[in-house]
């Protein structure tokens, strides 16, 4: 939830690029270079992520910055590498989001929506059965997630500007040089609004974490619990 900024704004450019694609030749040249220019782009952010990640996870600690005390850091230190690592390292097909908007296929996107439910449950059912450490299933909702990018990734590739990408990328057929695109404009601004956005809505869990106590969260609804039963008297 801290990281709705992880597409870097890219998602909007590619979004706007795609809807443009059936105008023209030229268009759908554009189209095709700013897919291709973003997936390139968020593939270098994901290498440099799960380098970052890594590297706190065997320095700082994780349980450090997000206020997780003993007995329970080794285990969340390790639940958020991991599940971080996971998370970044499907940041590139998660862009296949924003083609499908700009296809003009939201409803689509929304019935696909029910995918990382649907798998987090499984995930969780297994790592139950399993019975393993309770932060490992922190993992659950990220491989959702991650099945999910790759369904709308098998989805959007099936034509226009996406299929020219991929197919690119897979070397299968002969494409002409790209056009030059900068998308630095667009993704730039919608970097700022998420950025922010993530900070004012999310950032007070951190605080809240590293200001109370692992018993903090029963108090607060045992107190909340006794105001719902003094207010329905």
């Amino acid at each position: 939830m801290l990281f709705t900024f992880s597409d870097l704004g890219i998602g909007a450019a590619i979004t706007r690029a795609v809807a443009r694609e059936n105008e023209s030749p030229q268009d759908a040249a554009v189209a095709e270079a700013t897919v291709w220019r973003g997936w390139t782009v968020l593939a270098v952010a994901a290498l440099a992520g799960v380098l970052l990640v890594g590297v706190v996870g065997m320095t700082v600690g994780w349980d450090t910055l997000l206020g997780i005390p003993e007995p329970h850091g080794a285990a969340a230190n390790a639940a958020t590498t991991g599940a971080l690592c996971l998370f970044l390292a499907f940041l590139p097909v998660s862009s296949a989001r924003r083609v499908l908007v700009g296809q003009g296929r939201s409803t689509l996107l929304a019935l696909m929506g029910v995918i990382p439910p649907l798998v987090g449950l499984a995930v969780a059912a297994g790592l139950a059965v399993a019975d393993t450490p309770a932060f490992a299933f922190a993992l659950a909702p990220t491989v959702g997630m991650a099945a999910y990018d790759v369904a709308c990734m098998a989805v959007a590739s099936r034509r226009g500007a996406a299929r020219d990408a991929w197919r690119r990328l897979g070397r299968r057929a002969t494409r002409p040089a790209l056009p030059t695109v900068r998308i630095g404009a667009v993704a730039s601004s919608m970097l700022v609004l998420t950025v922010a956005n993530a900070a004012l809505i999310q950032g007070s869990r951190i605080v809240l974490a590293h200001r109370g106590d692992a018993a903090e969260p029963h108090r607060v609804l045992a107190g909340a619990a006794g105001c719902i039963c003094r207010c329905g008297r």
